[in-house]
């Protein structure tokens, strides 16, 4: 006579297994979060110079667009907040009438709240906070104000939020003819996309 088979039996995971795949865990959570935060922390950095970027691009564009010199200015606290206006607002142009009255000659302004806080822009020449694009898109040699011509921002972190030597520092660098190229100066391998070309001028170098 057959035998009718009996239920299978399902071996669950024991209580012992369970805890020990969690101590793996917590422990590769733990060796990961350091990682994880550098991330995140030089993820900002990039951030703030790539908003940099964008704002010197940005001002180049509209002085091209609108035939009149536009103004890229850098915070005084060197925040990587900027403003793009019009060198000089008494210049006509038609870009005017899409500007608002009250905002004129301002053309945007970025805070530094906008996902790059932390970040230090240090300028060349020193105490610079201007540079001027033409009508024909190229850097000026001087600024409506007279004041210095940017043509360098270092961008970094404080020190107190990320040491050193766990940053990847960024450049920017402002050509002559308007161009503007992010590199690392850290980097010192010359075939490397991400070396800068005046490195060894570069304040950023050392830092």
């Amino acid at each position: 006579m057959l035998k009718r088979p009996g239920p299978s039996r399902m071996r669950g995971i024991s209580l012992i297994e369970s805890m020990i795949t969690i101590a793996i865990l917590g422990i590769l959570v733990a060796l990961a979060m350091p990682m994880v935060g550098d991330w995140l922390m030089n993820a900002r950095l990039r951030n703030a110079a790539e908003s940099i970027q964008n704002g010197l691009q940005m001002a180049r564009t509209e002085a091209v667009r609108c035939n009149v010199p536009v103004e890229f200015v850098l915070d005084a606290a060197y925040d990587s907040s900027w403003t793009i206006r019009f060198a000089y607002a008494a210049l006509p142009t038609p870009c005017r009438n899409a500007i608002p009255i009250a905002q004129w000659p301002t053309v945007q302004s970025r805070p530094a709240e906008e996902g790059s806080r932390n970040a230090v822009v240090v300028p060349t020449p020193a105490n610079a906070t201007t540079v001027t694009f033409d009508g024909l898109g190229r850097r000026v040699a001087a600024n409506a104000d007279a004041s210095a011509v940017l043509t360098r921002v270092c961008v970094d972190l404080q020190p107190a939020t990320l040491a050193a030597s766990r940053t990847r520092d960024l450049e920017l660098n402002i050509e002559a003819g308007g161009g503007v190229r992010m590199c690392d100066p850290k980097v010192s391998d010359v075939n490397d996309t991400r070396f800068c070309p005046d490195r060894a001028n570069s304040d950023c170098t050392g830092r």
